[in-house]
């Protein structure tokens, strides 16, 4: 399994994955109550001696005070973007939607886009996932072939489709893309016009503040990282330097899982974390890794003993956190698919309207916890759930659409 232990002051040296991002400071998104953000480029091996004794928790009360500020709704943090006129001469013309798998988040997302493509005419390509980089070389021709005015690609890497990014670069097809690293400009050579994303460093650390919080300073936490996405890999960076920084008698292990092995990797990890007695909170980076854990934990006798704490906030999981249904579900880090559609589209029409693109779409996270969910009505859309923010109407205001 591979196993590492990150013990206080250490931190997990063999990040893999898209270029991990590292923010200098503070960072501070809406809804985002990460303190410290992320650490520095230069990380010192795990040390091996154990934890030492003292305060259980560095800044105790900023901490609860950084969980609180997580579980609030988000707000709108665009208001000095600078505004664009988006007229009737984007009527007609065509965005190309590239997703690498499809799920409820994903559906939510591609719905936001043609919504906010809708508001000027705009008419969304309706595509199958596409699952190989030969599916998105296909489908990126494609687009190119029918004169697309725009593509926005869902879940790969620049690296992964750097060859169809160039081909599409090079026809004049702006490229927006999603997920690929934390929020800022792609790089000059990637032939991508601008980068879509929420602080997955900061989720990350939300998450640690979390835990940290609920454990009162004595976690002993499993993180399932999946090295292949990067932004699982910044979001699992985010979370054990937030702990070594804020926990110095907590324990972090990262196990690593990717994506494709979940089926048969995420049990195996999950069993060992039941048979050790010292391990209190689970952590996989997705909380759609938890049907392969829920049933091992509850074969083990450990759901009282082992927590929860994950990112995405779908509604089954949430539904099981309101529900107090066991192992119990103490954090649960979402981001509202809508707002995200909405904000790729943002790009698309600065980069129609020959605007520079934003370096940062500002899109906020909201922390689900047992203080929060049962004010959450989980029948209602998932844009409901953080909060009554009109984020379509400010789009529209920002392009003069309103």
């Amino acid at each position: 399994m591979g196993w590492t232990w990150v013990w206080p002051g250490g931190r997990v040296p063999r990040w893999t994955g898209v270029g991990a991002v590292v923010l200098a400071g503070a960072l501070a998104l809406s809804g985002s109550g990460a303190l410290s953000g992320c650490a520095g480029p230069s990380e010192p091996a795990p040390s091996a001696t154990p934890p030492p004794s003292g305060s259980a928790v560095t800044d105790a009360a900023t901490v609860a005070a950084a969980v609180s500020a997580a579980q609030q709704p988000v707000s709108w943090q665009l208001s000095s973007a600078p505004a664009i006129t988006v007229g009737m001469g984007e009527r007609g013309k065509r965005v190309a939607v590239i997703t690498k798998d499809i799920n409820p988040f994903i559906q939510a997302i591609k719905d936001g886009i043609s919504a906010a493509a809708g508001k000027a005419g705009m008419i969304t390509l309706a595509s199958n996932p596409a699952g190989s980089a030969a599916d998105v070389t296909r489908q990126i021709s494609q687009a190119i072939a029918q004169h697309t005015s725009a593509i926005i690609t869902v879940g790969f890497t620049t690296a992964d489709i750097a060859a169809p990014l160039q081909q599409a670069h090079s026809a004049g097809i702006p490229v927006v893309q999603l997920f690929v690293t934390d929020p800022g400009p792609p790089p000059a050579s990637a032939g991508v016009f601008a980068y879509v994303s929420p602080c997955y460093t900061c989720i990350g650390a939300a998450m640690a503040d979390i835990v940290i919080d609920d454990s009162g300073g004595s976690a002993h936490t499993v993180v399932i990282n999946a090295p292949d996405v990067g932004i699982a890999t910044l979001e699992a960076h985010g979370f054990t330097a937030e702990m070594a920084a804020h926990c110095p008698r907590c324990t972090t292990t990262v196990s690593d899982a990717p994506i494709a092995q979940w089926g048969t990797q995420i049990p195996s990890i999950a069993t060992a974390a039941a048979a050790d007695p010292t391990v209190t909170y689970l952590v996989p980076v997705f909380d759609t890794a938890s049907p392969l854990i829920v049933p091992v934990l509850a074969a083990a006798n450990a759901t009282a003993r082992v927590k929860l704490v994950s990112s995405n906030g779908d509604q089954a999981q949430l539904a099981d956190m309101k529900n107090a249904s066991p192992p119990r579900w103490v954090g649960n880090v979402g981001v509202n698919g809508a707002w995200i559609g909405w904000a790729s589209m943002d790009e698309v029409f600065r980069a129609l309207t020959n605007h520079p693109a934003l370096a940062d779409e500002k899109i906020g996270f909201r922390a689900f916890t047992p203080t929060n969910i049962g004010s959450i009505d989980l029948r209602q859309n998932p844009s409901t759930w953080y909060g009554d923010t009109d984020f379509a109407a400010h789009y529209l205001s920002l392009w003069g659409l309103s």
